[in-house]
């Protein structure tokens, strides 16, 4: 290994050491939490399996920095070390919880890391890889199906759980299909699941309060653990809506419905209508006379699976859902044996899903996404020699 090349490797190891910080190390702004009991129980929180997801991702680059530098069992040594002190460190951290879950994910990215430079890539596990960049393109079609719960179920006006903010403003009535939704436990609760499976009309009269720094819940449908079916909430200008879906079974996070600038226009004080429908083949929001449709989240939103950005404006967010498309696209062009079966491949799995979100109310069509994703399918292939080649020479003798 030239000097070089070593000294860039540590310059990149070390740039992930503090991105790495930044994002755990940073307080949260809220009182400490961890116990004995949470520290040790697996996927006991409500998105744990988005948090394990990350956890796993995050450590991966370190794994390969450090065995470039340091060799397969030192790399995986100082993987163990880092996250110990990432978790010992978060006990004194408001906002903060350590958990045994993220020690062991951590350690297991390192490992993976470890793994992928000490040894490459096999043909089964590039086909894995593909696979797996397939499937997390394709997610949110069957993740964002609503579903029912079999818990009681609760209407909640204005409400405030946890670490949400309370928006100022009241409910005047609230309705789904005709069924009038209180603040208290629904009794006909076969009728009111049948009507949020469906997606049918949620209908409020609302007094507007000032628009909220934070995400703050105007309605919800909660289930008797306080867990939502269905959410609208605003933040600043924006009306939000999310739901109970297989994303939620499988404790992970979601992409939301947003109408940017909702209430633009409407003042303090005022009462208005809010319609949200989602029976039109796509989510339709309307406040007053204004509406606006097609606001269901795209496939390349799906990065909300993982990790889900509340307050970003609208052109970071559809950033990174370019950047979701091309790197997904890019993976299952490096992860191809040739070109051929690259743009087969790239090209299905494109089609598949732009076919898939016209016949799906949850998720919204776009041909630029599907089109990004083919073309970084088609830069993927085109730098697999290279990338390959920059590979081997890396790699520890």
């Amino acid at each position: 290994m030239t000097r070089n090349r070593r000294l860039f490797s540590l310059a990149l190891l070390v740039m992930w050491v503090g991105a790495v910080a930044y994002l755990t190390l940073t307080p949260g702004g809220y009182g400490r939490t961890t116990s004995l009991r949470g520290f040790l129980c697996f996927a006991c929180g409500e998105l744990d399996g988005s948090d394990i997801i990350r956890n796993w991702i995050l450590f991966v680059p370190g794994g390969l920095l450090a065995t470039h530098l340091l060799g397969p069992r030192r790399a995986v040594a100082l993987g163990l070390c880092f996250t110990a002190f990432i978790e010992v460190a978060q006990l004194g951290l408001p906002g903060r919880d350590s958990a045994l879950q993220d020690l062991v994910f951590n350690a297991l990215g390192a490992v993976t890391g470890a793994a992928l430079m000490h040894r490459g890539l096999a043909r089964w596990s590039r086909q894995l890889l593909m696979a797996a960049a397939a499937v997390a393109w394709l997610a949110p079609l069957p993740l964002l199906v609503p579903k029912a719960t079999p818990f009681d179920l609760y209407g909640q006006w204005t409400p405030r759980f946890g670490r949400t903010a309370r928006y100022q403003g009241r409910i005047v009535d609230a309705s789904i299909d005709g069924l009038h939704i209180e603040s208290r436990r629904f009794r006909e609760k076969a009728a009111l699941d049948e009507a949020i499976t469906g997606r049918a009309p949620l209908r409020l009269v609302l007094r507007v309060g000032p628009p909220p720094s934070s995400l703050a819940p105007i309605f919800q449908i909660a289930d008797a653990r306080q867990q939502f079916v269905m959410e609208l909430g605003a933040l600043g200008p924006d009306l939000i809506l999310r739901g109970h879906n297989p994303a939620r079974i499988l404790k992970l996070d979601q992409p939301d419905a947003r109408w940017a600038g909702a209430m633009l226009g409407v003042a303090v004080g005022d009462t208005v209508p809010v319609v949200i429908d989602r029976g039109r083949g796509s989510v339709c929001m309307s406040v007053g006379e204004r509406e606006q449709c097609n606001l269901a989240p795209s496939l390349a939103e799906g990065w909300g699976h993982i990790l889900y950005l509340e307050g970003p404006p609208a052109w970071f967010r559809a950033l990174m859902s370019l950047m979701w498309a091309a790197g997904l696209g890019g993976l299952i062009g490096l992860a191809s044996d040739r070109w051929r079966s690259a743009v087969g491949v790239g090209l299905a799995v494109a089609l598949a899903g732009y076919v898939g979100a016209n016949l799906s109310p949850d998720v919204r069509p776009e041909v630029l996404h599907a089109a990004v994703l083919f073309v970084g399918t088609l830069a993927g292939a085109g730098m697999r020699s290279p990338v390959v080649r920059v590979w081997r020479a890396s790699r520890p003798s």
